[in-house]
């Protein structure tokens, strides 16, 4: 009834089952996450598409990027 190469078999198999359940319990959200700057104008709306640390920068992010609608530099505000 003891054998030992059974043993070692589920011994293994329990081992890798409690590593699966650390490796995703451990897992944590990542610091960057994907937003997206957007500028209104009269003549319409332009969005630009970025990623920012949340960690370092938690308030909203206003940034100046060229406009294709204007043809110039505007004000673009951090949308959702």
């Amino acid at each position: 009834m003891n054998d030992p190469s059974l043993t070692n078999l589920i011994e293994g198999n329990i081992i890798k089952i409690i590593n699966k359940l650390n490796l995703d319990m451990a897992k944590s959200k990542g610091a960057r996450i994907r937003i997206t700057l957007e500028h209104k104008c009269d003549q319409g709306v332009y969005r630009y598409h970025t990623s920012k640390n949340r960690r370092n920068t938690t308030e909203r992010l206003e940034l100046k990027k060229y406009s294709p609608v204007t043809k110039k530099h505007e004000l673009f505000k951090e949308i959702k």
